[in-house]
């Protein structure tokens, strides 16, 4: 696999800030340089992470050599999660990731909107009710004026026949934008440090997908335009199409992992608005160094440059790429001179051999600490650097030192921070529905955070003066995987984390709660308090907390509930003088994304409701990954969760019930041998949930006792409203009496891939529906089998128990409870 070779030559479009420096091979240099001597741009703009075509943004940005950049409406918050249990914003960050893997791959730039995906939507109009159409409209508008585009592409068709409500509202916007971006009396606030913009024209990048007879209508139809994107690169080794493949696989929390494909593949592009083409999709647009004043020498230098460019000795070319340096040093700033200097910076430094990176051996710091870093550096090619200074915040350190060739070179150096920012991501400051709070404008569109702390280095390469800015990373050594890097952060002197991220109460018998405080910062010491609603009494009201050095103490508090229903919020922080610091954390690390810390507010919801349930054990099937089994264990269920291969040794007679994860049956091989044993615990008596599953990949297919099959019916209204297709079924009775107003207070959706058809065994016991559409009668179907019962449910349990919904708790225990 050449993945290390695609990360590198993809430095030069992304904009994330990497896995620790990349130096660029012979071959890469010399694709660098076509990329750099190509000054067009295209903008590819959809809903979500995974809604971009990998294949036409790799096509773009290594075929073509654009530069090309993927706006992602949404960070992908409201989908759901294939290798864990996140959901909601730390999902978004798992995506938001995901995508600028892809990107190192495919060579794209990433950009988002304040928009937040709330899952699936019937309709534009209910998105832009949702999320504010103005606002969503006024960030596309922003981009485009930011990234300059000469080209727009979009996924999704405006008339909604491909894609769902984000979707469609994805292509509505931008065919607004596309006009709006070029009107000073549109957002004219943006114009104060932007310049409006006209791209020469917006495609469509159509499908075969939805459009079986595409290929055809495109032989004749002038409007659409035919790509072959499966072209071979010889100075990399790849073809595009195989980049797109492994950039598509890094959307790993959907399992849209797909096979390695090379060779011709066809795209096509449909004109909508602007400009219209004759044979290319930049038709009209000046692509080359005369687009820019002062330009024509750029050309003339780079024309001679890569005529004669060496890949085995790519410092031969020095003295080109400097005078290249010089002319862009004297041209005014503008998107493309900018542009091109970051380029320039890293072909620079890679054909001379220029290793430059600074970490710590520190993972974080507060403010007011001293940090110790070290910049290291090794020249690889014959030539004279010299190191002049190394600063950081306002400390500067003069070095005058010239490097040796080849000799790795050290320098040890130290700084105070002052600053009392935090790495929290920054679309997550603020309490948000439906948009993000982002009050720094200037801010709208970034992926992510910028670099913690960076190392800006002065230096001269045969004279010639440059600057490299270094992100500061902390490094380690595992003793299996070598060498690891990840961001290192700034932190408040303390966090607090408690440890139960809902309490249930079905009595009024106290709990306790469990508090984490993590101290950053050595010789620290504070306040423990806890904040309880009206009625809710906590003991103590608050403990002293101290850390001689950086770590982490568990404290307990006992809480009381009030005899009467209700919800509340708890909330922790530490009080320091007049400091406050009540923000959590927590740590996001999968294999395949740089670690993420996300810092929300310290706060638990606590629920006291009337409960009642007649089963104490269970055994909970592991899925995809989810929170019920640790919600089902506060309402005083014992609980052990298995992984579905150690299924076969488990004696299922020990349970009153088996609760099948999400997504278990796409997810778990071994749950086609031991399929038979789950039918014949049902039929000796016990009882057996099955939770959503997917009606592509389903490992068995029919997973019931009786013929069942699962379509992709939802309802993604969270206050549908509810029939009773069967009031006097027990799982609506027994043991508690459930009632229209424990459908109150839903989040989200009312659940996902419902039952489409049944054996007429089956009880359907609720019906609802979003409005206007056709009622969903399969959510929730029981069927009493042998001597115990099966019941497969499509309800988002998943959400609404880890969120504390206290009727979702009462109709659970009830399925639970059902007996035949």
């Amino acid at each position: 696999m050449k993945l290390k070779l695609v990360l590198s030559i993809s430095l030069l479009c992304s904009s994330f800030f990497g896995f620790g420096q990349q130096m660029l091979s012979g071959g890469e240099i010399k694709e660098a340089l076509e990329k750099f001597n190509t000054l067009g741009s295209v903008l590819y703009i959809a809903a979500h992470p995974d809604d971009e075509n990998t294949r036409m943004i790799a096509w773009l940005a290594n075929d073509q050599k654009y530069r090309t950049a993927y706006l992602s409406l949404t960070r992908g918050d409201g989908g759901q999660n294939l290798i864990g249990d996140e959901k909601g914003a730390k999902l978004g960050l798992i995506r938001t990731q995901e995508l600028l893997a892809a990107r190192r791959i495919d060579g794209g730039e990433q950009f988002f909107t304040r928009a937040v995906d709330f899952g699936y939507s019937r309709s534009a109009d209910e998105s832009y009710r949702k999320w504010n159409k103005d606002e969503v409209l006024r960030d596309v508008v922003q981009v485009i004026r930011q990234y300059k585009p000469d080209v727009i592409i979009t996924r999704f068709n405006p008339d909604g026949f491909n894609g769902h409500g984000h979707h469609t509202a994805s292509a509505l916007l931008v065919s607004e934008a596309f006009k709006l971006a070029a009107d000073p009396n549109a957002y004219p606030d943006q114009l104060k440090r932007l310049k409006v913009w006209k791209a020469k024209r917006l495609l469509l990048n159509a499908s075969t997908w939805w459009d079986k007879e595409l290929p055809e209508r495109a032989k004749t139809d002038p409007n659409i335009l035919t790509v072959d994107v499966g072209s071979y690169n010889a100075n990399t080794g790849t073809w595009t199409n195989e980049l797109a493949s492994l950039s598509r696989s890094q959307h790993k929390s959907q399992g849209f992992g797909v096979s390695i494909a090379r060779g011709s593949q066809k795209e096509y592009l449909k004109l909508t608005a602007g400009e219209e083409f004759k044979t290319d999709l930049m038709d009209g647009v000046n692509t080359s160094w005369s687009r820019v004043p002062q330009g024509a020498m750029i050309n003339r230098i780079l024309d001679e440059l890569l005529f004669k460019f060496d890949a085995s000795k790519p410092e031969a070319s020095l003295a080109e790429l400097l005078r290249i340096k010089k002319e862009l040093d004297l041209m005014p700033s503008s998107n493309w001179v900018d542009q091109k200097k970051k380029e320039l910076s890293l072909i620079l430094r890679s054909s001379i051999g220029l290793f430059l990176e600074a970490t710590t051996e520190r993972e974080s710091a507060s403010f007011g600490e001293k940090i110790e870093l070290q910049v290291t550096s090794v020249l690889g090619g014959n030539v004279d650097v010299f190191i002049e200074s190394i600063s950081c915040q306002d400390s500067a350190n003069e070095i005058q030192e010239k490097l040796e060739l080849n000799e790795l070179q050290n320098w040890k150096l130290s700084f105070t921070n002052n600053s009392k920012e935090v790495s929290h991501p920054y679309w997550l400051d603020k309490n948000f529905e439906n948009l993000f709070r982002v009050e720094d404008r200037t801010q709208i569109g970034k992926a992510q955070n910028d670099p913690a702390v960076k190392i800006l280095v002065k230096l001269k390469i045969d004279g010639s003066p440059m600057q490299v800015d270094l992100p500061l990373r902390h490094r380690w050594t595992d003793r299996v995987e070598g060498e690891q890097q990840k961001p290192f952060l700034m932190l408040p002197e303390f966090t607090v984390n408690i440890l139960e991220p809902v309490m249930i109460f079905s009595g009024n018998l106290p709990k306790k709660m469990r508090v984490k405080v993590r101290s950053h910062k050595d010789g620290v010491s504070g306040k423990l308090r806890l904040y309880v609603p009206n009625s809710w009494k906590v003991e103590p009201q608050n403990i002293e907390v101290s850390f001689v050095e950086r770590g982490e103490k568990e404290y307990e508090f006992t809480v009381t509930p009030p005899f009467v229903s209700g919800t509340g919020t708890i909330r922790a922080w530490v009080e320091k003088g007049k400091e406050i610091y009540d923000r959590s954390f927590e740590e996001i690390d999968f294999p395949h994304i740089e670690p993420q810390v996300y810092m929300p507010h310290a706060e638990t919801k606590v629920v006291r409701l009337d409960l009642l349930n007649r089963v104490r054990t269970l055994a909970y099937i592991e899925g995809a990954g989810d929170e019920v089994a640790e919600s089902l264990a506060q309402i005083g269920l014992q609980v052990k969760s298995i992984e579905a291969a150690d299924l076969a040794s488990e004696k299922l007679s020990n349970y009153e019930c088996v609760v099948m994860g999400v997504r278990a049956y796409n997810t778990n091989e071994e749950l086609k041998s031991q399929q038979q044993k789950l039918m014949d615990y049902v039929y000796d008596g016990g009882t057996l949930i099955v939770q959503y599953n997917t009606n592509r990949g389903l490992k068995v297919e029919n997973f019931g006792p009786l013929d069942m099959s699962l379509g992709r019916g939802r309802v993604t209204e969270e206050d549908a409203k509810v029939t009773f297709l069967a009031p006097e079924h027990p799982i609506l009775q027994s043991p508690n009496e459930i009632k229209l107003e424990d459908f109150d207070g839903w989040i989200q959706e009312r659940g996902l891939y419902f039952a489409k058809d049944w054996d007429a065994g089956y009880v359907p016991i609720l019906s609802w529906s979003d409005q206007g559409e056709e009622a969903e009668k399969g959510s929730l179907l029981a069927l009493s089998h042998g001597k115990g019962v099966f019941v497969y449910t499509g309800i988002s349990f998943f959400r609404q128990l880890p969120a504390g919904v206290p009727g979702a708790y009462r109709l659970f225990a009830n399925i639970l409870s059902f007996r035949k």
